[in-house]
């Protein structure tokens, strides 16, 4: 149960400002009334933001800001959006403004395969078949986890438009491992997302960074 009374002689200290510390940030203020300036976060960086920020090294690669997919079964996700206002609308929390954006805006993809300019379009048959491979392949290999994903798959599958949906939506290559590949598909299933057209699919209006960890910042 969130406190009433305000604990001004409560300090706090976290470590990173990646997204964990930050929501633990607003639920010490919403939950326990800890005054945000007494809540101190240390980051070694010179960006906040953790693995939701973007990098850039050019020995190493490139990671840039993407959306964040969401949906209704994303309790822990809406509650901290709920805890934090918006910066575009005043008087809004942040998921009441994401929540506004996805009944404006429906996910419907129409063009997920394209090939010389034309649209491809999965068989269903093919495809509800290959999602089942997928899902008993992961449980008769669940103790092999560390394996990469094409040790338990013939090369033909990777040409597949099946394997071209799922690996686009999750960024996922043949030689990342099984256990990548069933947190993905576990998504997809918990989700209930249709990956030929992503229904079942909600995201943010901006980026990670700027949909939580921004706003968030200005929180504390």
């Amino acid at each position: 149960m969130p406190m009433t009374t305000v604990r001004e002689k409560e300090k706090a200290y976290l470590v990173g400002t990646g997204i964990e510390s930050l929501a633990a940030a607003v639920y010490l203020i919403r939950d326990a009334c800890i005054p945000g300036e007494n809540i101190t976060i240390f980051e070694k960086s010179s960006s906040s933001g953790g693995s939701l920020q973007e990098i850039g090294l050019h020995d190493e690669g490139y990671k840039i800001k993407g959306i964040r997919m969401l949906n209704t079964s994303s309790i822990a996700t809406y509650d901290l959006m709920a805890a934090i206002p918006s910066v575009r609308f005043d008087g809004k929390t942040v998921l009441e403004e994401i929540v506004a954006f996805n009944e404006q805006m429906k996910v419907f993809a129409q063009a997920r395969l394209v090939c010389n300019g034309r649209v491809v379009t999965p068989d269903p048959d093919e495809l509800f078949n290959h999602l089942l491979d997928i899902r008993q392949a992961i449980s008769t290999h669940h103790q092999s986890e560390n394996l990469p994903i094409e040790s338990i798959f013939e090369p033909v599958f990777f040409d597949s438009r099946t394997w071209e949906l799922v690996s686009s939506l999750f960024c996922l290559q043949p030689w990342h491992s099984i256990k990548q590949l069933a947190l993905c598909f576990n998504l997809i299933e918990h989700h209930q997302i249709s990956i030929d057209t992503l229904q079942g699919l909600e995201k943010t209006r901006y980026n990670q960074f700027d949909t939580l960890i921004f706003p968030t910042l200005l929180v504390n």
